[in-house]
């Protein structure tokens, strides 16, 4: 849009007091420099320009200090996604000197930038362009901009006329995409901004959330169906009957499955394998088939005896290393009983593996050894539950081989009763706190709140992190759970305090505003890369000279909380758009997409990026990922907002 107060109409400059020299002609309008007036200052539209005018000053050195104008500055926003607003300006080179003859010692333009009348912060030399356009400006800002003019020898003029541009403040908002197959349903809670669609027995709800705000869903299966799984951003979060995003800063989803509810008789032998082994009877009559549904492992066997047990061949063969069973069963609950024996080790600490059940770990750190000594029979059972047909198994390595000797799985009580242990650290409260006793396949909900001066910090579900929820329910339950909830104190900061700078490929540097940039620091990958070239639009070329290129990470501890962070470039090497392209992810989320650097500001200019980021794992995690040619940064900054 064209700010009509920015807008000067053209202007004819003649210096008064000199000898010869008439007074000045003048149309338009436009601000002068303060100053006091003497025989050798300058007058624009009748008012004094500040400064004296040097007597060696050369006839194209006052054209330089009088007839710069800007015309028609034309301001407009930029609606570029995590952009800030951009403000786009022209103006018209004078052509004559004062005394009518032409200019042929126009050097070019330093365009001001600030944000009051007459103070400017920043300045760009934009060599002779006649237009500019500058980026990353705050929405919710004013800005002022002013023109100089100055010749071969470096001598400047006064400031132009002044246009100012008003940004108003934006507001971001996210989509939560919801899916639900059928069984059952997924809510958003307290929103009416919600659009719904299916696509076969899919109901697809898009949400929309303001940017930094939270937003709930509930899950909810139909009669005679359970919830089977809900994920969110495509990782499940178990078969919880709510959710909640907090502070949300870009697009997520989330997706609910159900199963037909099914009903088996209890105690009844399901499957049976002898791992690592061929089929075996054990004394109880229960039949265990050859090994088989196993991936990876390798299958061995011992003479030894084994204590604790009559069925001492099921506990001499394995499947050792790292392996996995899928076995197919029917939707329902079970009792998966795991069979080992230490028959190699002779000591404590010597084999350490987990075992996970349908990809949640109910087994971490095992030492056969530490719980039953050598060659004695140690078995696990644990309560399951198959929504989707398989049940899936997998031993994990940590010190040493993991290994299994027997596995065997028997239909569960369906009338079968259930307790959930709920605590809560120091700072807030979980309700109801202590055990409920639930009958299987019961549902049961938790509230999670902060006291005074403390934010929740982290809730655990059967010693997995499900984030900072406020809530949790458990759904269809079929066995034991726990749930812990743990707090810490609200931390308060002031806003633009720096927290973090480092000069990407550089050595330590101060900016001219004494903002010290450590020596590069907290990066994996890429290579340090410098160049002595003169850079435009900063006073700091040491800190855009600096780089450091190709494919980078940058992990940056730091306190939990908002930050603004500033990723500092410049191209200094392709001199055409296209040339180089690479994404900016912060926390795993494309912040910045097939960023070209040289079609942002053109070559060897700085050209910063400043976005909104949230931290909540004591980490900030920016990486840099090539897309055509070698991503680079000169330089990260983070203060607090």
């Amino acid at each position: 849009m064209t700010n009509p107060a920015a807008t000067a109409k053209s202007q004819r400059w003649r210096q008064r007091g000199s000898k010869g020299s008439p007074e000045p002609e003048q149309t338009g309008t436009a601000t002068s420099s303060p100053g006091k007036k003497t025989a050798e200052e300058a007058t624009f539209m009748g008012k004094t320009i500040a400064g004296k005018i040097p007597a060696a000053y050369s006839r194209i050195a006052f054209f330089a200090l009088l007839l710069i104008t800007m015309v028609a500055a034309t301001l407009h926003i930029g609606a570029e996604n995590a952009q800030a607003a951009q403000a786009g300006l022209s103006w018209t080179a004078p052509t004559t000197n004062t005394n009518g003859t032409p200019i042929t010692d126009l050097a070019g333009y330093k365009l001001y930038i600030g944000n009051a009348s007459r103070s400017y912060q920043q300045k760009i030399d934009v060599g002779k362009l006649t237009n500019y356009s500058v980026a990353n400006l705050t929405d919710g800002s004013t800005y002022y901009f002013a023109l100089t003019a100055y010749n071969g020898a470096g001598e400047e003029s006064a400031y132009s006329a002044e246009a100012s541009k008003a940004f108003p403040a934006v507001t971001t908002t996210h989509v939560i995409t919801a899916s639900s197959g059928s069984g059952g349903g997924i809510t958003a809670l307290n929103n009416t901004r919600i659009n719904t669609a299916t696509s076969g027995t899919t109901t697809i709800t898009s949400v929309t959330v303001t940017h930094a705000a939270s937003q709930a869903f509930s899950i909810a299966p139909a009669a005679g169906y359970a919830i089977s799984d809900v994920k969110v951003d495509g990782v499940s979060v178990g078969k919880v009957a709510s959710y909640t995003f907090s502070n949300l800063t870009a697009n997520r989803t989330i997706q609910a499955t159900f199963a037909a509810a099914t009903v088996t008789t209890a105690g009844k032998l399901v499957y049976g394998a002898n791992s690592g082994g061929s089929q075996f009877t054990d004394a109880a009559g229960g039949i265990y088939s050859a090994d088989a549904n196993f991936t990876g492992g390798n299958a061995g066997t011992t003479s030894v005896a084994i204590s604790g047990t009559t069925d001492d061949i099921m506990y001499q063969t394995e499947r050792w290393g790292a392996s996995s069973y899928n076995i197919p069963l029917p939707n329902g609950n079970y009792n998966l009983t795991l069979k080992f024996a230490e028959t190699y080790w002779s000591a404590a600490g010597k084999r350490l593996f987990d075992v996970t059940v349908g990809g949640a770990t109910v087994i971490s750190n095992l030492d056969i050894f530490a719980k039953a000594g050598q060659n004695a029979a140690y078995d696990v059972v644990l309560p399951v539950s198959v929504t989707n047909g398989t049940l899936s198994i997998k031993f994990v390595n940590k010190v040493d081989n993991a290994k299994i000797c027997a596995i065997k799985v028997t239909s569960a009580s369906a009338t079968s009763s259930f307790s959930i242990s709920a605590s809560a650290g120091t700072g807030g409260s979980i309700t109801p706190a202590g055990s409920t006793t639930l009958t299987s396949g019961a549902s049961k909900s938790y509230a999670i709140a902060p006291a005074a001066g403390y934010g929740i910090s982290d809730v655990k579900v059967d010693g997995v992190s499900v984030g900072k929820v406020a809530s949790y329910s458990f759904s269809n339950v079929t066995a034991n759970h726990t749930i812990q909830a743990t707090f810490a104190a609200a931390t308060v900061t002031t806003a633009g305090k720096l927290v973090y700078a480092a000069n990407s490929g550089g050595s330590q540097y101060t900016d001219a505003a004494g903002v010290i940039y450590q020596a590069d620091a907290n990066f994996t990958g890429g290579n340090a890369g410098t160049s002595g070239v003169a850079i435009n639009g900063t006073t700091d070329d040491l800190l855009y000279q600096a780089e450091r290129w190709g494919a980078s990470s940058y992990n940056i501890p730091l306190a939990n909380g908002n930050y603004n962070l500033t990723l500092k470039f410049a191209e200094n090497y392709w001199a055409a758009a296209g040339k180089r392209l690479f994404d900016v992810t912060v926390g795993g989320v494309t912040m910045i997409s097939n960023l070209d650097v040289y079609a942002k500001a053109g070559k060897n200019t700085a050209y910063d990026v400043v976005l909104p980021v949230s931290v909540t794992n004591g980490t900030l995690s920016i990486k840099f990922v090539n897309k055509v040619d070698n991503a680079k940064i000169c330089a990260v900054k983070v203060v607090t907002r």
